[in-house]
């Protein structure tokens, strides 16, 4: 495994704890993240089709802290970095993506 920096790990902790407090966002928020997590110490194929980096029902959990305009997409057979998971799962992330962005577009890019 990589070697993982302490000021890294601080952050994320940090992140979450104030994240676990309950976050107020007037913006609209999407979160994706895959449907499963997946584990192992070797490589496996199993690691293109789920994520390996974090568990997503942390990711599931701490979303729930997340107030306002929200929507949560959980992508099946994707790895961490969704845009990184095989062409057919990509091409779905990238379709809800752009269904997300639309109906939100005018307010995310002509914000005063």
């Amino acid at each position: 495994s990589a070697m993982v920096h302490a000021n890294w790990v601080k952050a994320v902790y940090q992140a979450q704890k104030k994240l676990k407090q309950g976050l107020h966002i007037q913006e609209p928020v999407l979160v994706m993240f895959p449907s499963k997590s997946v584990r192992g110490n070797k490589w496996k194929d199993d690691f293109h089709f789920g994520d390996a980096v974090v568990n997503v029902d942390d990711i599931a959990g701490l979303v729930q802290h997340i107030h306002g305009s929200v929507q949560i997409i959980v992508v099946q057979n994707a790895k961490h970095d969704l845009f990184l998971s095989v062409p057919e799962v990509r091409q779905k992330v990238i379709q809800l993506l752009f269904e997300w962005m639309t109906p939100h577009s005018n307010k995310l890019l002509h914000k005063k």
